[in-house]
């Protein structure tokens, strides 16, 4: 016998999934972003970069958003 109420749950359940694998993926782009852009501008402007951007940027976005775990909350 199917229970409707369980449904329910799990249509909640699959939207909270679903809006943490957005916001996942918004944080994957704005690394990359970053990451694409500092690629660029120590091509461009390095000594500018070096002494402007905090040293941990450099750490941090030096890999790929995938290669790395995403910090949690």
């Amino acid at each position: 016998m199917l229970h409707y109420h369980l449904l329910d749950d799990l249509r909640s359940d699959s939207t909270h999934v679903l809006a943490a694998t957005r916001e996942l993926n918004r944080l994957e782009f704005v690394h990359e972003t970053l990451r694409a852009a500092l690629n660029t501008l120590s091509a461009v402007a390095p000594d500018w970069l070096i002494t402007t951007a905090p040293h941990e940027w450099f750490t941090r976005y030096a890999k790929r958003p995938e290669d790395n775990k995403l910090p949690s909350r």
